[in-house]
């Protein structure tokens, strides 16, 4: 499987984790179907929106430093970006908002919880990495 695969796979498990421990967060099933399609449609697009608007945070996730998901100023500047608002093929700015409005979400989470995420989103910065390396080549 290629790092792209890779990528996916794991940013649709971590849904799947987020959808079996918050069953009735309406949000986390139309993510995932919003997720699917653009799987489908053009899955190299979401490891590069990923790696454009939340790479640039790996020191956050690294450190898991928890205003990743809490600072309300991290969540407006990615969503208001004008190139993903003009995104077609997916709801770019649908994805980026719920993708990171895990801010209700958080403050629910246990710390077992908030560790998967964690473990999540490092994995999701460490395939990103591997992706452009090979892209390098």
């Amino acid at each position: 499987m290629s790092n792209l695969g890779r990528f996916n796979s794991q940013l649709e498990n971590m849904l799947n984790e987020l959808s079996k421990s918050f069953p009735n967060w309406v949000d986390i099933k139309i993510f995932r179907e919003k997720f699917l399609i653009a799987k489908k449609v053009n899955p190299k697009l979401i490891l590069l929106v990923f790696l454009q608007y939340i790479y640039p945070y790996k020191s956050y996730i690294t450190n898991k430093n928890e205003k990743f998901f809490l600072d309300e100023n991290l969540t407006n500047t990615i969503t208001n970006d004008k190139e993903i608002q003009k995104s077609g093929e997916v709801d770019g700015e649908y994805l980026l908002t719920k993708a990171l409005n895990l801010k209700k979400l958080w403050l629910q989470m246990n710390d077992q919880q908030k560790q998967t995420i964690w473990t999540y989103f490092q994995v999701l910065i460490f395939l990103c990495e591997r992706y452009v390396a090979d892209t390098m080549k």
